[in-house]
């Protein structure tokens, strides 16, 4: 019998840039790594690289918007909902963060449905990875994927921003992927000495395990 589903649809969008003239009007500048991703805030023309700098590494380093102020780049975030900043037509920008469509639902569209034991993400962005672990967020938390050597893979290997639809089990409060798909890959990872020092990772809210 079916237990629980967790729908959420986030469409991500924000402020306007210029497409004369290319320049990102974006709140923040985020780099993706082999572990998670970071975002440095402020004008990308602070960055000591500027706008040329992420260019070159496009689109493992890309301009986003902040459209509720939360801190969490617009392509993780899932808790603006509702919001006029959702519902808006995204920015045009050579450099922005990529968006996904691919698979069920669109970007940021969270789907998890729970049976009994058995657990179906139909889509999901992956906010870190720690080895086999990997951290999805949530709109109530986060949800933990582990894959195994049984793991079926299919197009591709999972990564800090990529979007993945997984099939598994619940053991020890996180889903055992028995199949997972990527769903759109995530960029190659950039090297430590590429991300500025000033650059974080954001932090879900709530940040708790939901299982």
């Amino acid at each position: 019998m079916l237990q629980r589903i967790v729908p959420l649809l986030v469409f991500a969008a924000c402020a306007a840039d210029d497409p004369a003239t290319g320049v990102s009007a974006a709140a923040l500048t985020c780099f993706h790594t082999s572990t998670q991703v970071l975002c440095a805030s402020g004008a990308p023309t602070t960055l000591a690289d500027g706008r040329t700098r992420v260019e070159d590494f496009y689109p493992s380093a890309c301009f986003d918007g902040d459209a509720d102020a939360d801190g969490t780049p617009d392509f993780l975030d899932l808790d603006f909902l509702g919001s006029a900043a959702a519902s808006a037509p995204p920015p045009i920008d050579a450099a922005r963060c990529p968006i996904c469509n691919r698979g069920p639902g669109t970007q940021n569209d969270f789907r998890l449905q729970i049976f009994d034991t058995a657990a179906e993400l139909d889509r999901g962005k992956v906010y870190a990875q720690a080895g086999a672990q990997l951290t999805i967020p949530t709109p109530q938390g986060v949800l933990e994927v582990v894959t195994t050597a049984a793991t079926q893979f299919d197009d591709g290997m999972p990564a800090p921003g990529a979007e993945i639809r997984v099939e598994g089990t619940i053991v020890n409060h996180q889903v055992e992927a028995t199949r997972l798909k990527v769903l759109c890959p995530a960029p190659a990872a950039l090297p430590p000495k590429n991300v500025p020092p000033g650059a974080t990772p954001p932090q879900p809210d709530p940040s708790t395990p939901i299982l």
